[in-house]
């Protein structure tokens, strides 16, 4: 009997999907058969994913700002009008320490870089884990969905802290302690086979 992972048909959304990171999540959901919409702030030609080989209609691309709910909310519906409800849900798109200022000292970050990493990676994946749980709470009842899950992304650093970027340290440790724990409690009052 063939091991599958089960994801052949399955809507998976994947933000920051773009990115080098994400270009391999986005890779190996395609493999699996799954039909992957990639929401990311640049536009379609700067992503690094080489969609030459993949099956027509197994990638839709929709550039959207995660901290901007209504531009985030048009891509969401656009990729539901393409591929159907939002099964799984992958919540990568955050700036990471590849992008953010680096300093000598936390004394020298600026008050508007520390807000800005917060909005991106804490607002930015609540809207977005929002706009999911939202969809999955419409779609409860009708039995119709599997694979329903939502994935955030965190880092090591949301543990360790980050001596140069505690903006970024500041806002994995939001996302994968008090954002996870909330949503994971709430997830399946909404649907009760999310995870």
């Amino acid at each position: 009997m063939p091991l599958t992972t089960g994801l052949e048909d399955t809507h998976v959304l994947i933000t920051g999907g773009a990115g080098l990171i994400g270009s391999a999540v986005v890779d190996a959901f395609c493999e699996e058969g799954a039909r992957v919409s990639v929401v990311d702030l640049l536009p379609p030609d700067r992503y690094v994913i080489d969609d030459a080989a993949r099956e027509p209609g197994s990638l839709d691309y929709y550039q959207a700002d995660i901290t901007d709910e209504e531009s985030l909310d048009d891509a969401w519906s656009e990729a539901v009008a393409t591929n159907g409800p939002v099964s799984c849900c992958v919540a990568l798109a955050s700036l990471d320490l590849s992008v953010l200022e680096h300093h000598g000292t936390a004394a020298d970050m600026s008050v508007k870089q520390f807000r800005r990493t917060l909005d991106v990676n804490v607002t930015g994946t609540f809207l977005t884990a929002r706009m999911w749980m939202q969809g999955v709470q419409e779609e409860a009842g009708k039995g119709e969905m599997s694979n329903v899950s939502l994935i955030l992304v965190g880092s090591e650093s949301g543990w360790l802290g980050e001596r140069t970027n505690p903006d970024y340290a500041a806002s994995k440790s939001a996302v994968q302690v008090g954002l996870l724990k909330s949503l994971a409690a709430d997830a399946p009052r909404l649907y009760e086979e999310a995870r």
